[in-house]
């Protein structure tokens, strides 16, 4: 029996030591998770970086990982063919831009860009007072991001931050999990100075102190402490040395990169009877506005240092109902008026309160309903060392905030305000404030907007495929992707002579109906949750013949509801050239990330595509009807965004016989020519004369050289001065000179007696021109022979 209780009693240590072990293995998991937490907040994407992906990800050459959809054609009636998927040709030298910058980003993408907070040395000194130690932290950190703001962790927000200054200066700190932390947009090396106050724990006779720090790669600690004898261990320490002083014992340690300083093993042997607690609070203050009321939800952080407490006092200002007061340790209150006016709120609890506590405080005020200012008193701790505090102003009514004065507060970005008043938050918090005096006030002023009905429905987006026959018949496919939630119909007003050929919602046959003003009347469905469905509907129109040179109009019905997104695509013959499609504004192009979007010639499209007359109302959507598109013609697109409701969509564009092109070129050139050589060949014609000309030529004959082939202009201007130099009798002029130059040759012309390599150049590049001049000509005259044989061809 013996035995067994001698076993018993020496495993109980073994026990202990593996619970303890687990404790602080638990507990450096947790701080490692609340300091990871807070250096995450630092990652990001370099802003460059993304911007220079957003135009090569709208074109689909970076699709971020997920696969791309499979490019359908769209489909006219639930019994259309499938189509391959559409190709798009673009020049090299945009493609060779493109794989250009893909390379550029690939390059930047391997280089990882430098973080933007980097933490250097820390160094903590200082000595133990009555119940806490009073330690000053020189923390030494590198901050990059020019613009971008970092947060950098400090000390464990159970540690009182008396003093936090950078290079001198004074800083606001926040709080983020469970760190006092400097938000700020900095960059360089900077240096911070922190004086601290590090509360005790433990009962009396076996005190400790522990607290999150930041981890850093070298961090020293050197403490000393008003007893001789102690032997204080501080884990994660590489290295420790105790130093035995006259009355006292100094700690110096270096540690091992931890977020976390434990320092166990000294005794205090003092009483806690006869101390005073030295109290230190931050309020956290969220104002919530709504129509005539005002909320505003208070939280009062205590650290309690050197001994416990029991009473909390909070001052409520004039004008500031109190709604609720809570905290723990059977926390009850009651309500005094004080002197003055205003409200002072004495809360009490079971037994004395060491380190940290919180108390909750809801407040209401009344406001002027009308949007008249008001003046907003913060509530404040009585009894305190110190207090700061926060004020974040949220709405969740129909307002509009306005700051009208404001008495000892800073305002600060909301980023800079601690995270759990953000996460507290329902709406957006549009101002944020900082505040450390006791007179802290805030004027605002919140008016009220109007009301507008929200939409029952709305229209993401609207395809139109437009296909117009030689003899003016237009059929156009109208798809209307939608959301619904309380609408019967849609309403659409129709063009002059446009009517209805067929119906559908999502793919199953519907009847329009019509309204006593004749507007056509599509039914709806309600949208499951926030899924869309489709509206199709098949129109016929017409519009004049295509003559020689054309102008026409083409135009959508107006949907009463607001559109999104519009895309129109028009089908016409090949046999003719088209400008593009102008509409009351320019082609838009979403500028967005791959969901952002001339005309293409093809084969003998010379007839409509579709048979059949019209359904009448009777019969529509009865039968759904099949547009066939033509494989080959001229596709033209106009894009739009944001079309207002009830508003008419037209397009206009130019057209002109295809064969015309070369006669046209033809005669314009020649007409130049000629007006040209008979200009310059007016007796006294300067060389300004001429020179203007000739200017004169080429910018008249610039914009039309589009219009025509190279060959086709060379032609017109040869053809010009041909006709030009018969009207002037040169032929017989030059026939009559080069008999003249001959006889000159005979009797003046000598041959070189040495045949120099200068000579033999000359006579070269003489030939060569020659030859030149001769294939040229062949050439030109090979093409007028095939305009001649062929005035209609393209």
């Amino acid at each position: 029996m013996i035995t067994l209780l001698l076993l018993l009693f020496m495993a109980l240590p073994a026990r202990a030591q593996d619970r303890d072990a687990a404790y602080h293995e638990a507990a450096e998991e947790a701080a490692d998770m609340q300091f990871s937490t807070v250096m995450m907040s630092n990652a990001y994407a370099p802003p460059a970086k993304q911007a220079a992906e957003e135009p090569l990800r709208a074109l689909g050459y970076i699709d971020d990982g997920a696969p791309a959809p499979a490019a359908q054609a769209p489909a006219f009636g639930p019994q259309a063919p499938a189509r391959a998927a559409p190709r798009a040709t673009v020049p090299l030298d945009r493609y060779e831009d493109a794989r250009e910058q893909l390379r550029a980003l690939d390059a930047e993408a391997a280089i990882e860009p430098p973080p933007l907070v980097v933490l250097g040395a820390s160094s903590f000194t200082g000595r133990a007072i009555d119940g806490a130690l009073a330690l000053d932290l020189d923390y030494r950190v590198t901050l990059t991001g020019e613009g971008l703001w970092k947060t950098v962790p400090l000390v464990g927000e159970g540690v009182v931050v008396v003093d936090a200054r950078v290079d001198g200066r004074p800083i606001p700190l926040s709080r983020q999990s469970g760190y006092h932390v400097w938000i700020t947009q900095t960059t360089g090396e900077q240096r911070l100075e922190l004086q601290l106050l590090v509360p005790s724990q433990g009962r009396r006779g076996s005190l400790e102190y522990e607290f999150l720090i930041a981890r850093t790669p070298v961090t020293r600690f050197d403490c000393t402490f008003p007893t001789e004898g102690l032997e204080p261990r501080l884990r994660s320490a590489v290295q420790a040395e105790i130093t035995p002083l006259p009355g006292a014992t100094r700690l110096t340690a270096s540690l091992a990169p931890t977020p976390r300083i434990h320092l166990v093993g000294f005794r205090d042997m003092g009483d806690d009877a006869g101390r005073e607690a030295r109290v230190y609070a931050e309020s956290l203050n969220l104002l919530s506005m709504d129509e005539g009321v005002a909320d505003l939800f208070t939280v009062v952080r205590y650290n309690i240092l050197y001994a416990g407490t029991k009473r909390f006092e909070v001052f409520v200002p004039e004008g500031l109902e109190v709604v609720s007061a809570d905290g723990e340790g059977a926390f009850r209150y009651a309500l005094e008026p004080a002197e003055g006016g205003g409200t002072v709120v004495k809360g009490e609890t079971a037994f004395p309160i060491r380190n940290s506590y919180e108390l909750s405080l809801r407040l209401r005020r009344e406001i002027d309903a009308s949007g008249a200012p008001f003046e907003l008193a913060l509530p404040r701790s009585q009894g305190v060392e110190r207090e700061y505090g926060w004020l974040g102003v949220e709405v969740v009514g129909k307002l509009q905030l306005e700051e009208t004065a404001r008495t000892e507060v800073l305002a600060v970005d909301v980023r800079q305000l601690p995270w759990e008043m953000v996460q507290s938050a329902v709406s957006p918090i549009l101002r944020a404030y900082r505040y450390h005096s006791a007179d802290a006030r805030v004027g605002l002023k919140g008016t009220r907007l109007p009301e507008v009905e929200p939409a029952a429905a709305s229209i993401d987006r609207v395809i139109a495929d437009t296909v117009v026959s030689v003899e003016g018949a237009a059929l156009t496919d109208l798809r209307i992707r939608m959301r619904n939630r309380l609408r019967h119909s849609l309403q659409l007003r129709l063009p002059e002579g446009m009517e209805v050929r067929s119906s559908l919602l999502d793919g199953q046959p519907v009847k329009p109906s019509r309204t006593p003003e004749g507007l056509l009347l599509l039914p709806l469905k309600r949208s499951v949750g926030d899924a869309s469905f489709t509206v199709q509907v098949v129109l016929e129109s017409h519009v004049p013949p295509q003559g020689l040179i054309s102008y026409r109009d083409l135009a959508l019905p107006a949907l009463e509801l607001p559109v999104s997104s519009l895309s129109w695509s028009v089908r016409l013959p090949a046999r003719d050239l088209y400008s593009a499609l102008e509409g009351e504004v320019e082609p838009q192009i979403y500028a967005g990330s791959g969901r952002w979007y001339q005309a293409s010639g093809g084969g003998g499209y010379a007839g409509p595509a579709f048979a059949g007359g019209v359904v009448s109302a009777g019969e529509t959507g009865s039968m759904p009807v099949k547009i066939e598109l033509p494989e080959g013609g001229i596709t033209l697109h106009h894009n739009r965004y944001w079309v207002e409701g009830d508003h008419p969509i037209t397009v206009s564009f130019w057209s002109m016989r295809r064969w015309l092109r070369a006669p046209l070129a033809l005669a314009f050139f020649a007409g130049l020519a000629v007006a040209g050589a008979v200009v310059l060949a007016r007796p006294g014609t300067s060389l300004r004369e001429h020179g203007l000309g000739l200017v004169g030529l080429v910018v008249l004959g610039v914009p039309l050289a589009g219009l025509a082939s190279v060959w086709v202009v060379a032609l017109a201007m040869t053809v010009s001065v041909v006709g030009f130099a018969l009207w002037r009798r040169a032929p017989a002029r030059v026939v009559e000179g080069l008999g003249a130059w001959r006889g000159s040759l005979r009797g003046g012309v000598t041959w070189p007696e040495a045949w120099t390599s200068r000579n033999i150049l000359s006579r070269m590049m003489l030939l060569s021109g020659f030859a030149f001049l001769a294939f040229f000509g062949g050439i030109l005259l090979l093409q007028l022979v095939a305009v001649l044989m062929d005035p209609l061809g393209g």
